[in-house]
C-alpha cells in the first residue's frame, strides 16, 4: 500500500508540474522497494521496520526534450511531499 500511495502522489504531482510547464505527458511511475517483513512483524529484533530502500522510476512518453524531462521529474521529486523524510 505504501508505494501505491508513492505511485499515486509522484503521478499527480507529476500531471501538475508539466501542466504548469505546458508539457504534454503520458506514461507511468513505477515503484519498488526492499522489505524484510520480519522487523515489520516484530519476529526478528535484527530486522528494520520498514522499507530499507525504495526505487521510482518514470516511464513517460512526450515530445518533450531530454532536458526538460529529466527537470520535469526533477521538480515533481523536490515538490512533492510524498517523498520527504
Amino acid at each position: 500500500m505504501l508505494l501505491q500511495a508513492l505511485v499515486a502522489c509522484a503521478g499527480v504531482t507529476l500531471a501538475a508540474v508539466a501542466i504548469n510547464r505546458s508539457l504534454s505527458v503520458s506514461g507511468s511511475v513505477h515503484a519498488s522497494g526492499v522489505l524484510d517483513v520480519r522487523g515489520t512483524l516484530g519476529s526478528a529484533p535484527d530486522a528494520a521496520v520498514g522499507f530499507s530502500s525504495i526505487k521510482l522510476s518514470f516511464e513517460l512518453q512526450t515530445e518533450a526534450s531530454e532536458q526538460e524531462v529529466a527537470q520535469l521529474i526533477e521538480a515533481t521529486e523536490n515538490i512533492a511531499w510524498c517523498f520527504r523524510p
